[in-house]
C-alpha cells in the first residue's frame, strides 16, 4: 500500500507555541484506535518526533530502534547501550538486533547510492515485520526539511523520505524545520544538554563513513577513528571554551556542528592536470586522486547537482589559507568532489582515515572547522597508533561544492 504522508511545515518562531501545534497536528491525524509506531535513530530529531507523539497519544505509541550494526561507538561504548538508556522509560520502546540482516545487504555494494538503497529497502523489510506483528497503522520518524530538500534535489536519498512502509498514514511534524530549530524544540521539552546538543548522525549510520565497499575489518576501523575523531574535537573544545560543544543562540547553532571520521581504501595515482595547477601557482605539493568516490554538489543554471568522483589528497608544505583556498577551489575548477590534506602516514598499514569537522547553521552550507593544523596533526598520530590506518587526512572543503558527508 501506499501510506498518505503528512507533514507539519509551520516553521519555528516560537518553541511553546509549535510545540502545541504540532501536538494538535498529531492528535488530528491519528484516530483513537491506531497503533503509531516510531522509528527511532536515538538522534535529536527521532527523540523529539517520539516526544511529541508521546504527548499526544500515550502507549498508542511503538518506539523502535534496531541496531544495524553501523552505529558509532562513544567513549568506547556502543551508541546502542545509550539509546536504550535513554528510551527505557517509553512504554512499548524495543531494542531489535538486526545487524546481520543489514551487514548481508550491505557489504560488498561499492556505490553510495546503491548503498543507501539497500540500507534503505533493509530497514523498510525489519520496519514491516515489526509494523505487521504490532498490526500499526500509522508511522513516524525524524524526517526535518534538510531531509526532503537533499532527496528532491537529487543530491542523495536519505533513508527517511520516500520510503515504502506498510501502514495507512505516514505523519511527520518536525518536516519543516531546520536541525536549530528541532535543538529549541527539545529544550523546550526538557531534555538534558548532551542529548539536545548530540551532533547530526547519519541514518545509514557508519555504511556511509565506511567509503566503498564495507567488511567487518574495515568498518571497526571506521568505528575507532570516528570515536578518536569525536573524543578529540570535544576535548579540544572543553580545554579551550570550557565546554565540550557550543551553543550560538544568535544565530541558533551548534558550534562545531558536525566532525567525524571516515575511513577508504588507500589506492590513489597522480593528479597531473591539479599538479600542474599547483605548480603555476608556485606551490610546494603535488595531488593524488584516491580510489573511492565521494558525494559533492555544483550549481548548474541555479540549481545543485549532485557529483560523485574521487576526492583529491594533496601532500606538500602548504600555509592554512592556503589550504583552504585549495579547498574551495579546487573542486570548482576540476569537478572532483573534495579536498584532503595529508597530516600523517604510516606504513604496512590498510585504509586512509579522512577528518571531516564542519562548522554550519542549517546544513545546507558549511564551512571546515578551523582548529591548528598541528593539533590536527597530534590527532592523526594517535589514529594511525590505534588503527591500520596508512594516511590521516584533513578535509578541507566548504559545503558547496562538497556535502558535510561522504556519501
Amino acid at each position: 500500500m501506499e501510506a498518505t504522508v503528512f507533514r507539519f511545515t509551520n516553521s519555528l518562531e516560537d518553541p511553546r507555541k509549535f510545540l502545541k501545534e504540532a501536538t494538535k497536528f498529531v492528535e488530528e491525524n491519528v484516530s483513537s484506535g491506531e497503533k503509531v509506531v516510531c522509528a527511532l535513530s536515538g538522534g535529536v530529531d527521532s527523540s523529539t518526533t517520539a516526544e511529541i507523539f508521546r504527548r499526544a497519544i500515550g502507549e498508542k505509541l511503538y518506539p523502535l530502534h534496531f541496531d544495524t550494526g553501523f552505529m558509532r561507538r562513544i567513549n568506547g561504548e556502543e551508541e546502542i547501550k545509550l539509546v536504550e538508556e535513554n528510551f527505557k522509560d517509553f512504554e512499548n520502546f524495543e531494542l531489535i538486533d538486526k545487524k546481520e540482516t543489514f551487514y548481508e545487504n550491505i557489504f560488498g555494494i561499492e556505490d553510495a547510492e546503491e548503498k543507501r538503497k539497500s540500507f534503505r529497502s533493509t530497514y523498510e523489510q525489519v520496519l514491516n515485520e515489526k509494523i505487521e506483528e504490532i498490526g500499526a497503522t500509522v508511522m513516524t520518524q525524524g524526517t526535518i526539511r534538510p531531509d526532503i530538500l537533499e532527496t528532491e534535489g537529487k543530491i542523495k536519498s536519505q533513508n527517511n523520505v520516500d520510503t515504502d512502509f506498510d501502514v495507512e498514514k505516514l505523519v511527520e511534524p518536525l518536516a519543516g524545520l531546520y536541525k536549530p530549530d528541532v535543538r529549541k524544540l527539545a529544550r523546550e521539552l526538557g531534555f538534558p544538554e548532551k542529548k539536545w546538543m548530540r551532533q547530526p548522525f547519519l541514518g545509514p549510520g557508519l555504511s556511509a563513513r565506511t567509503v566503498g565497499v564495507v567488511n567487518r575489518k574495515k568498518l571497526e576501523n571506521e568505528k575507532i577513528a570516528n570515536d578518536l575523531v569525536e573524543g578529540f574535537v570535544e576535548r579540544y573544545f572543553k580545554e579551550n571554551y570550557g565546554r565540550g560543544g557550543l551553543w550560538d543562540e544568535v544565530v541558533g547553532a551548534r558550534i562545531p556542528f558536525q566532525y567525524f571520521a571516515v575511513t577508504l581504501d588507500s589506492g590513489m595515482e597522480t593528479h597531473g592536470e591539479i599538479n600542474e595547477y599547483l605548480r603555476n601557482l608556485g606551490l610546494d605539493a603535488e595531488s593524488f586522486s584516491l580510489e573511492n568516490k565521494a558525494t559533492g554538489v555544483k550549481e548548474v543554471g541555479g540549481e545543485r547537482e549532485r557529483v560523485y568522483s574521487p576526492p583529491v589528497l594533496l601532500r606538500g608544505n602548504l600555509e592554512p589559507e592556503v589550504l583552504h583556498y585549495l579547498g574551495r577551489e579546487v573542486p570548482n575548477r576540476f569537478g572532483v568532489s573534495r579536498v584532503l590534506f595529508q597530516l600523517v602516514r604510516s606504513e604496512g598499514a590498510d585504509w586512509i582515515v579522512g577528518i571531516r569537522a564542519v562548522d554550519s547553521k542549517d546544513a545546507i552550507t558549511a564551512e571546515p572547522l578551523r582548529i591548528p593544523l598541528s593539533e590536527w596533526e597530534d590527532l592523526g598520530e594517535e589514529i594511525t597508533r590505534k588503527t591500520d590506518s596508512k594516511i590521516v587526512a584533513y578535509d578541507l572543503t566548504p559545503k558547496p561544492p562538497a556535502t558535510i558527508e561522504y556519501e
